[in-house]
């Protein structure tokens, strides 16, 4: 905390600029694998928390408006992933051979 702080005031940054250097500091210190363990039900809640409010955000009623535009977005995601996926494993692949 006192590093967001700190860097908050001293360097007149944002509060969340601040917790990201303290997060920064942390995860190359010693007790990094110890806060990741004793933080992962605070990730667990806010995790939850994202998809609730992403949830509410969605309208049922776009897929009965514009279904060609949904289908459009939806094969996107697909097909990108699908390709990184692929590439990523062809890469891998080379790397380790």
């Amino acid at each position: 905390m006192s590093i967001g702080f700190g860097a908050a005031e001293l360097l007149g940054l944002s509060f969340a600029l601040g917790a990201f250097f303290a997060g920064v500091v942390v995860g190359e210190s010693d007790h990094s694998h110890r806060a990741a363990v004793e933080l992962q039900p605070l990730q667990d809640v806010f995790t939850a928390l994202f998809f609730v409010a992403m949830g509410m955000l969605f309208d049922p009623g776009i897929l009965a408006r514009q279904p060609l535009q949904v289908l459009a977005v939806v094969a996107v995601i697909v097909l990108g992933k699908s390709a990184g996926k692929s590439g990523g494993a062809r890469t891998r692949t080379k790397a380790g051979a």
